[in-house]
């Protein structure tokens, strides 16, 4: 239950700049429509998660029940980037992917959680830069999201994935300590 609600926080957070951006800035129609198609993605995402909160009776003794269904990665790399494109253009970081020209796969997997949850990590401690980085090969396939902020100490890299730890490394802390812990439950 923390989980999803937890994933209620990010696409809100993705909805709010850019129609502040609307609401108080003179912009053009162009800009207006990208934040618009920015909005319209996190309310889709929400809705997801509301549908899986109306659900979550049907899960079983506290464990993730995961619906997993084919997907092409690729459009599912690129749906996830554009809605947090609108974003990381009002806080002026370059969010940049990178994948191989004929990657081309469909696969069963939870992946938009987990995506979701590694960008939002990765826009708030980002200073300028953000990559979402494809690799495939004929038996795998892996996805790396990078940033360029402070990093983390290779003596809390483990603690991360805990519930509720959050790295005390002087910075204001930003988040619940909920995200990477569930992304790598869902991986």
């Amino acid at each position: 239950f923390i989980n999803l609600i937890h994933e209620i926080r990010t696409p809100l957070t993705l909805i709010k700049l850019p129609l502040e951006s609307i609401m108080h800035a003179a912009i053009d129609k162009q800009t207006e429509e990208h934040y618009l198609q920015v909005i319209n993605k996190n309310v889709d995402y929400l809705l997801g998660v509301t549908n899986e909160l109306l659900d979550f009776q049907k899960m079983e003794s506290g464990e993730i029940k995961l619906h997993l269904k084919l997907c092409d990665i690729s459009q599912q790399i690129n749906s996830i980037y554009q809605q947090f494109a609108g974003s990381a253009d009002l806080r002026n970081i370059s969010l940049s992917i990178h994948q191989p020209e004929d990657f081309n796969l469909e696969a069963l997997v939870k992946l938009n959680r987990i995506l979701v949850n590694l960008l939002s990590n990765a826009m708030k401690y980002a200073n300028n830069v953000i990559s979402i980085t494809v690799k495939n090969d004929a038996k795998e396939f892996s996805i790396i999201v990078e940033d360029d902020g402070p990093g983390i100490a290779d003596a809390e890299k483990e603690k991360i994935f805990q519930n509720f730890y959050q790295v005390a490394d002087g910075q204001s802390i930003q988040g619940t300590g909920i995200g990477l812990a569930y992304s790598r439950a869902l991986a």
